[in-house]
């Protein structure tokens, strides 16, 4: 019996001694796994780019108001409906050609008084006063029909306001100029921390603003040239060099 319990002790020990090396690097493995893996700290730099894109207007808009006082309220609103038709005629006349002429919706300023406003926006194509010879001249002609118009109707006239009708193709080269100009600055940081720039982590947009470049020393926009500013926060990744 002795013997037995020996012969049965010699053949499990090996396997025994396997059993709880093979546990115990289990263990260790587990515990390795379980330890929370130190993050590698990416280095970041942060910057603001601002810059200015210029384009031409598409078009330029006039406004005419005009007070409307008359016996009864509903008078009063029928000559502001006449208003924009006779408004509309006189400028055919002139031979101004607009590209749309639109009524805004009579406002009643005094119910007691049958007192109303009409308001009529007169929209004119940029490009043919953009000439740089007769453009400024057939300009000035233009807004004295329209001033003359104003006055025969005795009303009040707001203008010339300039515009860009395709706003999206201006905005988006503003926007890349804006964050090439964030880089400029980004990289001299990173020169200095004896790294480079890797990667664009974010770009935020602050704001776009339009006609009011920075450092303008003039109204804007004028009758060839309007401008969109974009500013913007961008966020870099570094690599070190070292």
């Amino acid at each position: 019996m002795p013997h037995r319990l020996f012969h049965v002790t010699r053949r499990q020990g090996p396997a025994l001694t396997q059993l709880c090396g093979l546990l115990c690097c289990l263990s260790i493995a587990a515990l390795s796994m379980s330890a929370p893996a130190q993050e590698l700290r990416v280095p970041l730099v942060e910057n603001v780019g601002v810059a200015t894109e210029t384009t031409a207007p598409s078009h330029v808009d006039f406004w005419l108001h005009r007070d409307i006082r008359a016996e009864s309220l509903l008078e009063a609103l029928n000559q502001a409906d006449e208003f924009s038709t006779n408004l509309r005629r006189r400028l055919i006349e002139a031979e101004t050609n607009p590209i749309s002429l639109e009524a805004a919706a009579p406002t009643v300023i005094d119910l007691y008084s049958n007192h109303v406003q009409a308001s009529v926006r007169i929209r004119y194509p940029a490009s043919p006063y953009l000439h740089p010879e007769s453009g400024l001249r057939n300009f000035s002609q233009l807004c004295d029909i329209v001033l003359e118009a104003a006055e025969h109707f005795d009303s009040d006239l707001v203008g010339p306001i300039m515009h860009v009708e395709n706003k999206d193709p201006v905005i988006r080269r503003a926007i890349a100029d804006a964050v090439a100009d964030a880089f400029m600055a980004a990289d001299a940081v990173a020169s200095s921390m004896h790294a480079t720039v890797y990667a664009v982590d974010t770009v935020q947009v602050l704001d776009i603003t339009w006609n009011e470049s920075p450092g303008a020393q003039a109204p804007e926009p004028t009758l060839r040239q309007a401008t969109c500013t974009a500013r913007v926060r961008v966020v870099y990744s570094l690599q070190d060099d070292s």
